[in-house]
């Protein structure tokens, strides 16, 4: 009978924890999941709910779409006056990409303005899972809302208990250096973050190369928005000079090489640009916020806005014998092995 009392009251001291803990997460809900929350300021997402928030909205009005990966997160806007939508919460992987907008209706497609497409180094991995960040998500932007959000509530793991302590630590107790905005961008409090120039820099923070299927997917989407007569931009991300020096010249070519040969027709090659890679005062890079080569929130707006949306010709690529030209005159700031 004690024993049979035990295990009575160890179920419903669990039980009762348990509930409280879904309650306590439900109404901080630091991944955004539902529509209300106890706490202000987000800094959270979830990879398989924020994307169809985005996609949700697209049905509202018009807007520009960034596609991209942390590098690009700190762009809220191209100062037009669309809004864009900001889906880093994809990690650009090129094959999640094409699944959204092969579910996209008439009215979105008609919503849509511009793409913008960060192809970052190692983003064109398709279904390859072995890179820490990018990875396909097979997300089905037309699921139950309903049925998405009760399961979430209900599978309560550490992760989310950490985030929700997070997420009350930020808003009640120690501000954090950034903060989510509603459309996907991330605002950092410090615009004008920097560097210290490293002594040696011998590894990169994201790996650097591609898969079939992840450039084949890239290629997808270029015909699809030729298909549905879409503007696409297609743009690299820009480094500090010592993280160029990592960059593989024989990879960049190999991966552009053959997107330029399967019908993309054009991209923008900013992996160094003269006056910002190299800008360093004080012994500080001063264009960049940190050792995973992140353009701080000024530069990363200002690369963006001057070389892409103004349409500038100085880093643009258009053909095979420009990309080699480009590398053979730039062969200095990059490596060949």
């Amino acid at each position: 009978m004690k024993s049979k009392k035990w295990v009575i009251n160890f179920m419903i001291f669990f039980f009762v924890i348990y509930f409280m803990v879904v309650f306590i997460y439900y109404i901080v809900n630091p991944y955004q999941i539902f529509n209300h929350s106890i706490t202000k300021q987000k800094f959270f997402y979830s990879q398989n709910e924020y994307p169809v928030k985005l996609f949700d909205k697209l049905k509202t009005k018009k807007y520009s779409l960034l596609f991209g990966t942390s590098r690009s997160q700190r762009i809220k806007n191209d100062g037009s006056k669309i809004d864009i939508l900001n889906f880093a919460s994809l990690y650009g992987n090129s094959l999640s990409v094409l699944n959204f907008l092969e579910q996209l209706n008439s009215k979105q497609l008609k919503n849509i303005n511009k793409i913008y497409y960060l192809v970052d180094d190692h983003c064109l991995n398709g279904y390859d899972n072995k890179d820490e960040h990018s990875h396909y998500v097979n997300i089905n932007f037309h699921r139950s809302k309903y049925l998405y959000k009760v399961k979430n509530l209900l599978e309560i793991n550490i992760d989310k208990i950490n985030k929700t302590i997070k997420d009350l630590q930020y808003n009640w107790f120690i501000p954090n250096t950034y903060k989510l905005i509603e459309n996907g961008s991330m605002e950092r409090m410090n615009y004008l973050e920097k560097y210290k120039v490293p002594v040696a820099y011998k590894k990169k923070s994201t790996r650097q190369y591609y898969e079939k299927d992840g450039l084949e997917a890239l290629i997808k989407i270029n015909q699809f928005c030729i298909k549905h007569n879409l503007k696409i931009y297609y743009f690299t991300p820009t480094h500090f000079a010592k993280y160029d020096k990592l960059m593989n010249a024989n990879i960049i070519y190999a991966k552009w090489s053959y997107l330029l040969s399967h019908g993309i027709n054009a991209f923008y090659a900013l992996w160094y640009i003269d006056g910002i890679s190299n800008l360093i005062i004080d012994n500080y890079y001063v264009a960049f916020s940190d050792k995973h080569s992140h353009l701080n929130t000024f530069y990363v707006n200002k690369v963006f806005r001057d070389n892409i949306v103004m349409e500038s010709e100085k880093y643009k690529i258009t053909s095979i014998d420009k990309l080699s030209d480009y590398l053979k005159n730039n062969k200095q700031y990059y490596s060949s092995k």
